[in-house]
């Protein structure tokens, strides 16, 4: 498992609870610890490495993109050699790995809107989507993670305000223009 530190008043387990798609990471359990004002998410291990990660070793090491398998190589090398892991988290959907880095890219993004469009339909708008919150698997798959920020229509109380957040560099014009209308 990974255990996740909180403050005890996020209330990102609630909204993780919600949720039942093979693009997100579930949580297992959640334990409180009043005295401290701390809180646990046991979620479980995925076998898996931020693709920022896999973008920032494709860097170091010069490599330029050209086939799908350079994503589950280089998780595959980014993942200890004592926790890798290689079979599908389901079966149905196996990574394109014989295909171009352009195929593949494409192929992440569609997985992706599937589990973003799955916690839409439940209300829920993750606001913090960025490279090192999507982990890819030893196997290839994209997974969705830190729904910490995320507005939860059942949770805001109506408030609009509450919809706006994220990190900076990767939130949409949109918001930012909300945030700092041009004069």
């Amino acid at each position: 498992v990974v255990v996740k530190i909180t403050p005890l008043r996020t209330i990102e387990h609630q909204t993780l609870a919600r949720l039942d798609h093979p693009n997100i990471v579930p949580v297992h359990s959640v334990h409180r610890d009043e005295l401290n004002g701390l809180q646990a998410v046991c979620m479980p291990y995925q076998y898996a490495v931020a693709l920022s990660d896999v973008h920032t070793t494709w860097r170091e090491t010069g490599l330029i993109p050209t086939t799908a398998d350079v994503f589950v190589q280089a998780a595959q090398n980014l993942v200890p050699a004592e926790l890798r892991k290689t079979e599908e988290r389901n079966g149905d959907s196996r990574f394109p790995a014989r295909q171009s880095y352009v195929y593949a890219c494409g192929w992440i993004m569609q997985k992706l809107a599937a589990a973003l469009h799955h916690a839409h339909l439940r209300g829920i708008y993750h606001r913090d989507l960025k490279p090192s919150n999507i982990l890819l698997t030893t196997a290839g798959q994209p997974l969705l993670v830190d729904f910490n920020l995320a507005f939860n229509q059942e949770e805001s109380g109506g408030d609009s305000r509450a919809f706006f957040g994220g990190t900076l560099p990767y939130m949409p014009p949109e918001q930012i223009q909300v945030l700092h209308p041009a004069e």
